[in-house]
């Protein structure tokens, strides 16, 4: 399969791009400022990259639409932290435009020629912060809770032609956003974790393909988040 992974340079794309490389699968990178990790990875993998902005749609179409790919993985994120009477509104907007409507272009510009080929899967990577929000979050945790309403919007369309659409919820992290976490937000989280633990890259990756595999899974949100959630 050939396998595209929104801001997969790094952090917890760079582990999904592995993951699915180590299985055989064809792995485009999808980056929009790191090239050089991008093209190193890619190198690595023996797969390909490929540079846009989720947030540009013309862009999006014209990277993406060429490539044919059998499965997209929407990892692509930005967060920001400040309160929503102190924030200013572009910030706020890019927040929204990167977590919502990038994941959306992105769909839209892979769904028809997987409709064309009757399949074809989309994950979208979601955040625990759709299911337990933290002040200071409304941007992103506004952003994600969208993303998981777009993700069975999608499922409903899409199913009946053999593209199926899910979400992993990823909790804390020891990658990507994770690590650069407050220290004391995190402790202050671990509190709240019932396997007493941050997760790692890897067993998101591991969702990841899990949903890509599982062909009679359609529509659902898997919250890998070790039970903050609950």
């Amino acid at each position: 399969m050939k396998v595209l992974v929104t801001g997969g340079s790094r952090g917890l794309g760079e582990h999904i791009a592995r993951a699915f490389a180590a299985r055989g699968d064809e792995v485009v990178v999808g980056c929009r400022v790191h090239e050089d990790k991008a093209r190193a990875l890619a190198e690595e993998l023996g797969g390909s990259w490929v540079r846009f902005d989720v947030r540009d749609r013309d862009a999006v179409r014209q990277a993406i639409e060429p490539l044919d790919v059998d499965v997209l993985v929407n990892n692509a994120g930005l967060t920001h932290q400040g309160f929503f009477a102190m924030d200013d509104g572009p910030t706020w907007d890019e927040v929204v435009a990167t977590n919502l409507l990038g994941p959306a272009n992105c769909a839209r510009a892979v769904v028809r020629g997987m409709l064309a080929r009757g399949s074809g899967a989309i994950v979208n990577v979601g955040s625990v912060v759709s299911e337990r929000t933290l002040p200071g979050h409304s941007a992103y945790a506004a952003a994600k809770s969208g993303l998981t309403s777009l993700t069975k919007s999608l499922a409903m369309e899409l199913g009946g032609r053999g593209v199926r659409v899910n979400a992993v919820i990823p909790g804390v992290l020891d990658v990507g956003m994770g690590q650069r976490m407050p220290p004391r937000l995190k402790t202050r989280l671990l509190e709240h974790i019932p396997v007493g633990r941050v997760g790692t890259g890897h067993e998101v990756a591991a969702a990841v393909l899990f949903l890509t595999d599982a062909t009679y899974i359609h529509g659902q949100c898997l919250v890998v988040d070790g039970g903050l959630s609950l």
